[in-house]
């Protein structure tokens, strides 16, 4: 388990939805808001984090900026979380 206190699973779904809902509430923000700053349905980030339901890749792209992560975090293919700006994610797409 690293700093951040998110647990690796198996499934690159379970694993996005682990660190999204893990980094979502670290930030202090609820479904609704989250869903509100992405452009899309609550429940929609729900299917995300509980169901193993994967993101558009449009959709993926908005988590990984609103969370200020990148890609390769979110999706379980780094480990080390960083910040990055829009521009970042952007280009590393």
């Amino acid at each position: 388990m690293s700093s951040r206190g998110w647990k690796t699973k198996t499934t690159g779904a379970t694993r996005l939805g682990d660190r999204l809902k893990h980094e979502r509430k670290r930030q202090g923000r609820t479904v609704q808001a989250f869903a509100n700053d992405v452009g899309i349905s609550a429940s929609q980030i729900t299917a995300y984090e509980n169901r193993g339901v994967y993101p558009t890749h449009q959709s993926l792209l908005a988590i990984a900026v609103a969370l200020g992560c990148s890609l390769d975090w979110l999706c379980g293919m780094e480990d080390e979380y960083r910040f990055r700006g829009q521009n970042e994610i952007l280009q590393h797409r």
